[in-house]
């Protein structure tokens, strides 16, 4: 009897059964297509029905690994089982997400008015936050939904979002009830409910889970909507509160908000720090540091060993040493919450742990294996999630790289720090085809980056968990390792900012399919097929391989950039305005950079990055709005970017954010009607306002006509009905393809004649969901419906690209094209 695969078979069939919404055809599918898989499994090699453990170890005189039938069963085996885990992942998280989202989701209507009870989830306080607000944002896992016919509560599921207005720190005693509001409370919500806007752009499927419902809702409610019925009272959670206030006490906002990131996986600080030029996540994320902000499966290792090896030096027994550090990593786990890289960590820690108390040998690789098995089955949702797919690439490139060791030099501790920085590469080649597909932003910086200072972490993790231990006992000795802390996080935060701002340049692999990456990944198992069974492949082979595989690649990616054809790109940003021309010869135009709160940081810097775009010809400010300009005050701040013209309409009545914008620009001029330019070949007229023109800055925007290929698209800022009037003669002169909506679809623009002399066949709307204009209107969508036009809204069809040419295409963020 094989016991292994029993044992994962009982294991699998109760991750299926425990699944939340699981339908017993589902389970019944699930569970069959396991069988049928392991049968497969023990027909392939009958011995050893999973063999992954054999596949690993490395007999003596078998250098190499194992050789022959013996080796080919055990890895064809552990491939056969992994493909049903995946199987049953899929199941899972379709039965999971349907639980999530899908349940109140689907009885909710835009404007209603609701009364709901539930639990809350990741609860965020936001403090000056948009437009100068102090709100809360939370989670709310819905278990029961008030019913005004009935007068009763009626049980339902799902997770709906939740937004509310708060005072200065949070929720107030009055307003809540017991406190301010914490992760797991069961709170009573009254309010009202908006449609969630979510950010669809081509290129960008960032964390993109195709299972989920497609409309999410958030629960607008004021301080006093919100009623506490029964704190939570958990020990993780009051553990976090009070590790949170020790870094609000002992460190100014700049250092407190990094170390909470950095050390609880609580992002809410982060913002705007006065040590550096630009926010953490922008800084980090050039620097190809972004995972120091969030916690790893460095942190759980870290504490694992610190305790291990304190409880050593005091002669504990090693087993209740072990049994210590995993209830100090458990309680850590539940701080930071289920986050993908801590929660594989935890899992390998646990499976270590619970094969050194029964004094059984433990295997890495064994171990990892495991550990991503339960990972799948108890939390599938993380499937779709770039974060646990790179946690798990990095660290068997770790694992893998720790057993061949450096020993060519001399000192032991030159070799030593030859290891480390062997790792580190290691690690970052390994993702790199990864990330490549994912964000398509690979900056150079990040080598010396991480292979040079990710050191410093660690000891910042180390010098922290001594901060909180002396915290307990002496305010002194807390003083005395914050004022350490202090200094060490502020030289990493300038050392980061520094490496961040280095012009190194993107070495991502341009447009990477994921088929393409797929195929470098299968080349890489290959490699390590070949290296297990004994084959040579000396550090030189490697690199040769590597450099090739970069070369190919990188030619590829010159090749596709070089076929690219003029385009126009337009972003869904919320509620605002941002589109991009980029002409046949590469170079970029942009018309607004604005949007909601997160549109910077979360669309336009991540579309800029992709599409590794590095100099702008020109910027166009339609109009002095912040939703048409607010990114483009921190595109100024981006050091790897440059922007050679900012051209606008001089009102003298612009916003102080705006002068502000215009005083750090370069090549600043203002534009009237009449004026045209020339950018390698696209030909921009702007068409309004008149020379001398200072109306309302809405009728004072900028009205562009873009000809590109001999197609023509028309830009028209925030325009309304009085400025519109006397367009339509000049428009009636050119004729276009295509139009940007003026005014999000506003009903006091997009006049019937309007419209009409545009002659246009589709126009594009920008507008953020539930926004409080109640953009775009119903009266402005039937005007466009009446003449025609063919509509994309962006609440709907999110961001579009259009390529003119013989024929008008548009693909959507879903990459899905149509032509006009």
């Amino acid at each position: 009897m094989n016991y292994k695969l029993l044992s994962i078979i009982i294991f699998y069939i109760l991750g299926i059964l425990c699944a939340p919404a699981m339908t017993a055809r589902r389970a019944a599918i699930a569970i069959i297509a396991f069988l049928a898989a392991a049968a497969g499994a023990m027909a392939v090699y009958k011995k050893r029905a999973f063999a992954a453990e054999d596949y690993f170890k490395t007999p003596a005189g078998c250098e190499g690994g194992i050789k022959g039938r013996e080796f080919s069963g055990g890895i064809y085996t552990a491939f056969l089982l992994m493909a049903a885990v995946f199987l049953c992942a899929m199941l899972r998280c379709a039965a999971e997400t349907a639980y999530i989202s899908n349940g109140i989701n689907r009885v909710l209507k835009q404007d209603a008015f609701i009364k709901v009870t539930g639990s809350t989830v990741s609860v965020e306080n936001h403090n000056g936050g948009e437009y100068g607000k102090n709100y809360l944002t939370a989670a709310l896992d819905v278990e029961k939904l008030y019913d005004a016919k009935s007068g009763a509560f009626k049980n339902i599921y799902g997770r709906i979002f939740l937004r509310c207005e708060a005072e200065e720190g949070g929720l107030t005693e009055s307003a809540s009830g017991s406190g301010g509001l914490e992760e797991n409370d069961l709170v009573e919500v009254s309010g009202i409910v908006k449609r969630m806007h979510k950010y669809k752009n081509p290129h960008l499927p960032i964390n993109y889970n195709p299972l989920q419902h497609e409309i999410l809702y958030v629960l607008t409610a004021p301080a006093g909507g919100v009623k506490i019925i029964k704190k939570s009272g958990s020990f993780a959670a009051s553990i976090k509160n009070k590790v949170k206030g020790l870094f609000e006490k002992y460190f100014p906002p700049g250092v407190s908000g990094f170390l909470r990131a950095f050390a609880l996986g609580d992002s809410s600080a982060l913002g705007e720090n006065i040590y550096l030029d630009n926010d953490e996540i922008f800084e980090f994320t050039e620097s190809g540091l972004l995972h120091v902000l969030v916690v790893s499966g460095g942190h759980v290792t870290l504490l694992a060993a610190f305790i291990l090896s304190a409880l050593s030096a005091l002669n504990v027994d090693s087993r209740k040493a072990s049994l210590a550090a995993f209830t100090f990593v458990s309680v850590y786990f539940l701080i930071t919450g289920f986050q993908a890289a801590v929660t594989r960590a935890y899992i390998s820690f646990a499976a270590a742990a619970a094969c050194g108390a029964l004094e059984r040998g433990v295997n890495k690789y064994n171990i990892f294996i495991a550990a991503l098995f339960f990972h799948i089955v108890l939390f599938p949702r993380f499937i779709f999630s770039a974060g646990f797919w790179l946690s798990y690439i990095s660290t068997f490139a770790i694992i893998a790289a720790c057993d061949y060791e450096i020993n060519f030099l001399k000192s032991p501790y030159l070799n030593a720090i030859m290891d480390y920085c062997k790792i580190s590469f290691i690690a970052m080649a390994a993702s790199y085809p990864l990330i490549s597909f994912i964000s398509g932003y690979f900056p150079l910086n990040s080598l010396p980056a991480n292979i040079f200072t990710l050191w410093i972490y660690e000891i910042l993790l180390a010098l922290c968990l001594i901060f909180i231990f002396f915290s307990f006992f002496s305010s002194w000795l807390a003083w005395g390792a914050a004022s350490l802390i202090y200094h060490v996080t502020f030289a990493a935060l300038k050392l980061n900012e520094w490496l961040s701002s280095l012009p190194m340049g993107n070495i991502a692999i341009y447009k990477l399919g994921f088929f393409e990456m797929a195929a470098i990944y299968l080349f890489l198992a290959f490699l390590a097929f070949r290296f297990a069974r004994g084959a040579e492949l000396t550090p030189a082979k490697l690199a040769a391989a590597a450099l090739i595989i970069l070369a190919l690649f990188n030619i590829r990616g010159f090749a596709v950039k070089s076929m690219e054809g003029a385009e126009m790109i337009f972003l869904d940003v919320g509620q605002g305005d941002c589109a991009l021309v980029k002409t046949s010869g590469r170079k970029w135009i942009i018309i607004d950079a604005g949007g909601g709160r997160s549109a910077y940081s979360k669309v336009i810097a991540p579309y800029l990055r992709y599409r590794q775009i590095d100099e702008i010809e020109y910027l166009i400010i339609t109009h002095a709005h912040m939703d048409h300009y607010c990114g483009a005050l921190n595109l100024y701040k981006n050091p790897k970017i440059k922007i050679k013209n900012l051209l606008y309409h001089e009102t003298g009545r612009e916003e102080i954010e705006f002068k502000k914008l215009l005083s750090i620009a370069r090549g600043v001029k203002s534009v009237s009607a009449g004026e045209k330019i020339n950018c390698d070949g696209a030909v921009l007229e702007f068409l309004w306002p008149e020379t001398g023109s200072n109306e309302d800055a809405n009728d004072s925007s900028l009205v562009a006509a873009v000809r590109v290929n001999n197609r023509a698209a028309l830009f028209c800022g925030d325009i309304t009905g009085a400025a519109e009037k006397p367009l339509i003669k000049k428009i009636g002169e050119t004729g276009f393809d295509f139009i940007k909506a003026p005014h999000h679809g506003s009903k006091y623009s997009s006049g019937a004649e309007f419209l009409s002399a545009c002659g246009a066949g589709a126009a594009f709307i920008s507008s953020g969901a539930s926004n409080k204009f109640g953009h775009p209107h119903k009266e402005a969508l039937q005007r466009y419906l009446n003449l025609g036009y063919k509509l994309f809204d962006s609440q709907n069809c999110g961001g579009i690209i259009l390529s003119p040419g013989r024929r008008v295409k548009i693909t959507d963020y879903e990459m899905r094209c149509r032509y006009l």
